[in-house]
């Protein structure tokens, strides 16, 4: 029998460039390894599952309306985690370089706000 899970959640950016999955008043995230949390490199950021799957499924993300135009958020999912980097606008091609999500203030107009919704379906938790 094959099993289908949801995973959710809101990344953001603090004001020193450190992201984070958003549990707030407004926001609640599902699926993600909490212990662990989101481990951030200089051109990626990756957020741990729980529990682990025995096969990956899919993943969406999209910007917020602060992000919008500036950011492109593109993924690798894996059956643990979803691994994610950035590109900033207007250099979106395969070609261009990652950027480092610490410096997203570098490349977001509106310092202070923006998010990633990411949303990730997989199959059979193990």
């Amino acid at each position: 029998m094959t099993t289908i899970c949801h995973i959710h959640f809101v990344l953001r950016p603090n004001a020193s460039g450190l992201w984070s999955v958003q549990d707030d008043a407004d926001h609640e995230s599902f699926g993600v390894d909490k212990v662990t949390g989101v481990i951030q490199g200089s051109d990626f950021i990756r957020v741990y599952f729980n529990p682990v799957y025995q096969k990956a499924g899919v993943v969406q993300i999209t910007t917020d309306d602060d992000f919008a135009g500036s950011i492109s958020a593109h993924a690798s999912l894996g059956t643990q985690s979803v691994h994610i980097k950035l590109k900033a606008a207007p250099h979106l091609l395969a070609t261009d370089p990652w950027i480092n999500p610490a410096q997203i203030w570098n490349y977001v107009p509106n310092n202070g706000g923006g998010n990633l919704w990411v949303s990730v379906t997989m199959v059979n938790p193990l």
